[in-house]
């Protein structure tokens, strides 16, 4: 890019005018920064290694003591709104697809090894500014794709038939004329499944759907002693944020024997001070919003093989 345009583009001033006249990259952290590069950055110590690394042009929004006089140094008022406004250009310019996405929907986006944005641009600018044109990004935040693109597309519920099924944990689907048989994650996630499986299809975009990859939910048998064990009719649902127990809490609700727990809460059908007490109460199906650790830690049983399913 032409130096002259990345100052109109990003709005900067010039603090000192380099020999050079275009830079062949950008970068903002110095693992990935090039020689050649234009370099995004407040820190006065990585900016002296990028000029050792001959970084052609220096942005900062703050007022840098020059170091080498053939390299341009440049100020903005907010270097996380520069690397927005390169950005928007560099994805309209290859035509990127920003997808607008629920939280639900991106674990399966996840789950089929799409590209997910972090929704903090610094972490999100290097895989955005190496896109192949035309390529895909999902996101749960639509003020954040507004600031990399003008437009968006936003998932739509899909249709699709349901099994039977043996398992709660298991669902059979039908989506697409596609059949997917036994996937490990509850019916209550078919719609998500379903409308990230039919944007996939109806784009002619390849898909490997990998259900280990599906971390917001675990399940552990345990016996009529309260142990853990490799199958039982009873079952832990564990779940590691809010949202997700109450995804489980509202969708399990018509489901015989599901019951609820949370330590020290009026919100749930049971509440506990310590995970143990759970022992003594009568329950097929127990959602918690706990740590793994502390699960294994109340629960175990050292005479028994443990499986985790």
């Amino acid at each position: 890019m032409n130096i002259s345009n990345l100052i109109e583009l990003i709005r900067a001033s010039v603090s000192n005018e380099g020999s050079i006249s275009s830079v062949l990259g950008f970068a903002c952290v110095l693992d990935d920064l090039k020689a050649s590069y234009a370099f995004f950055s407040n820190d006065e110590e990585e900016i002296k290694r990028a000029i050792k690394k001959n970084a052609y042009v220096i942005i900062s929004e703050k007022k840098i003591k020059i170091y080498d006089k053939d390299v341009f140094y440049l100020l903005v008022d907010d270097l996380q709104v520069a690397l927005f406004r390169l950005v928007r250009f560099i994805s309209e310019e290859k035509k990127l697809n920003f997808v607008l996405s629920s939280k639900n929907e991106l674990k399966f986006c996840n789950a089929f090894k799409l590209n997910i944005l972090s929704k903090n641009i610094f972490l999100d600018f290097k895989k955005l500014i190496k896109a192949n044109n035309k390529e895909h990004f999902f996101c749960d935040d639509e003020f954040y794709i507004l600031k990399l693109c003008a437009n968006f597309i936003k998932l739509k519920n899909a249709k699709f038939e349901l099994l039977e099924q043996g398992s709660l944990f298991f669902t059979s689907i039908i989506c697409k004329d596609l059949y997917f048989k036994n996937l490990y994650f509850p019916n209550i996630y078919a719609q998500s499944f379903s409308n990230v499986l039919s944007y996939l299809v109806e784009n002619q975009l390849e898909y490997n759907f990998h259900s280990d990859r599906l971390k917001f939910f675990k399940i552990f048998f345990i016996n009529k002693k309260y142990k853990l064990c490799s199958n039982s009719e009873r079952a832990l649902i564990l779940v590691f944020d809010e949202y997700d127990f109450d995804f489980f809490k509202e969708g399990f609700k018509h489901v015989k024997g599901f019951k609820s727990a949370l330590k020290a809460s009026l919100f749930c059908d049971f509440s506990y001070a310590k995970l143990e007490n759970l022992s003594f109460l009568n329950f097929r199906y127990c959602l918690l919003l706990e740590s793994e650790e502390e699960v294994l830690r109340a629960f175990s049983n050292k005479d028994e093989e443990n499986t985790l399913f």
